[in-house]
């Protein structure tokens, strides 16, 4: 009885919904995003890596940001999604490789709002958690490595972020602009200021080119204002609004990206490999 239940519900949701959105102009689970990721910054979704230059330290990047439904408003659209994002630092620690010393867990959802050709626009409600775990803890001696110990780092916070591009989509050289503004309504430490924010600039030679250059500036009070560069140069395949791979040599400077690093400055180079499923 449950099985014939369940299977009728299974047959029943997929009509209803694809009845529904036939009447109201509501489409469900889009195959492009309405609002395309920066491609230099470490709080969107990807599926990738990157690899310090002459150093251990190996950052994995696991994540997706899909769109669920686009809502038509007139000629433009509202698109409602899903973000989940984890951030993993991996290192060396006495002759063990990919030993996991932090991890930041960051998912919530989004509205994304495309006025034009030229204007789009992301809402972010979002939670934002770090942590120590055992790669940067010593069994042997039994203490956490640099005297480290866990703590609660927590963010949940709302971010607007309005891109732009100049030219339009079919410009040569091809320019993205963005920038937004960040507020936490819950911060832990207490110290971390609430307002945050981000810019950045997305270059390519030409509109069909698939080499890039992109920059991406987040800025933090920790509790003093503090930013963090972040750069990539290189080459992507794939969809420009939709699921593509891209191979890169990056360079980041500021704050370190993971929460519980975040007092630190860090400077390095790096070479990656993302896989975007936009």
């Amino acid at each position: 009885m449950h099985r014939r239940f369940l299977l009728l519900l299974l047959l029943f949701l997929p009509g209803s919904s694809a009845t529904r959105a036939q009447h109201s102009g509501i489409t469900w689970f889009p195959d492009r995003s309405g609002f395309v990721s920066p491609m230099a910054s470490t709080e969107e979704a990807r599926l990738g890596l990157t690899q310090h230059l002459g150093e251990s330290p190996l950052l994995l990047q696991i994540g997706g940001s899909p769109d669920v439904l686009t809502i038509p408003i007139g000629s433009d659209s509202v698109r409602w999604g899903a973000d989940f994002i984890v951030l993993a630092l991996s290192h060396e620690f006495k002759g063990v490789l990919f030993k996991i010393a932090a991890a930041d867990g960051i998912f919530g959802m989004h509205f994304s709002w495309r006025m034009s050709e030229r204007w789009n626009f992301r809402f972010r409600a979002m939670h934002r958690s770090a942590h120590l775990v055992d790669g940067n803890y010593d069994a042997e001696t039994s203490r956490w490595n640099e005297g480290r110990l866990p703590f609660n780092f927590t963010r949940n916070y709302g971010e607007l972020t309005a891109l732009c591009e100049p030219g339009g989509s079919d410009a040569s050289p091809a320019i993205r602009l963005y920038g937004g503004v960040s507020v936490s309504i819950w911060t832990r430490p207490r110290a971390i200021n609430a307002v945050g924010g981000s810019c950045g600039v997305e270059l390519r030679p030409s509109a069909t080119s698939d080499w890039y250059l992109a920059w991406n500036l987040a800025v933090a009070g920790i509790p003093a204002t503090a930013g963090t560069n972040s750069v990539e140069c290189g080459y992507r395949i794939g969809s420009r609004q939709g699921r593509g791979a891209r191979l890169f040599l990056s360079y980041r400077s500021g704050p370190d990206v993971m929460g519980a690093f975040y007092d630190l400055r860090k400077e390095y180079a790096g070479v990656g490999l993302a896989f975007d499923g936009w």
